[in-house]
């Protein structure tokens, strides 16, 4: 089941709104707390790949870091998974 995310539908995670999706940032703790996409989780890449067996495979997750890299490799290892990740 893939689940295809608009950033229109990212800006209204946390509004209210019952999305099936989960919007993680991997960057460090101090990045996050420095700024962040409001509603979004904190995990930090080892973490979230050692946390992996608790993620839902019913919801799709949207990855994000400062560049793009890491959260692109982090999204390809959850799919390789059997998750929904971008």
């Amino acid at each position: 089941k893939k689940i295809a995310v608009g950033l229109g539908e990212l800006l209204l995670v946390g509004k209210g709104y019952d999305l099936p999706v989960g919007l993680i940032d991997i960057r460090d703790d101090i990045s996050h707390e420095y700024g962040c996409i409001p509603d979004s989780a904190c995990c930090p890449e080892i973490t979230l790949l050692a946390k992996g067996s608790g993620l839902s495979k019913d919801t799709s997750y949207v990855l994000y870091c400062m560049k793009g890299v890491q959260s692109k490799d982090a999204a390809e290892e959850l799919r390789e998974a059997g998750f929904d990740a971008v």
